[in-house]
């Protein structure tokens, strides 16, 4: 199982990546809208704030989780006792909350992009 952490690190580095790479489009984005605009498309839209808060939450939780194992871990090392199947936890976690980081990216980027329809 340990051989899968370079795995699990190059998948959260490549998460972080197009996370980094969407937020910045984001920031350019953001810097072209009317404030006025922005509070309208954020209160119309309830789906984007449900997703948001429970992406948000999750992401909480996971590296709540992610430094609570880092913590076993190291009181694990202090005492002597190797248990391996912490390392494969801890690195797994790290992928799947980089992968939620670029999805809150992704939503924060159709919500700045969004066209509202003419009627």
């Amino acid at each position: 199982m340990i051989e899968l952490i370079p795995y699990l690190t190059a998948f959260s580095l490549i998460f972080a990546f197009i996370a980094v790479c969407v937020s910045i489009s984001n920031l350019m984005r953001w810097r072209k809208i009317e404030p006025d605009t922005m509070k309208a498309r954020i209160f119309l839209d309830k789906s984007f704030i449900d997703n948001n808060f429970k992406l948000t939450l999750v992401i909480v939780i996971i590296v709540g989780g992610v430094l609570s194992l880092h913590s076993l871990m190291e009181y694990f090392e202090i005492i002597g006792v190797d248990f391996a199947g912490f390392y494969i936890l801890y690195h797994g976690m790290l992928p799947v909350a980089t992968g939620i980081l670029a999805i809150i990216s992704f939503l924060w980027y159709k919500l700045l992009n969004m066209k509202f329809r003419q009627e």
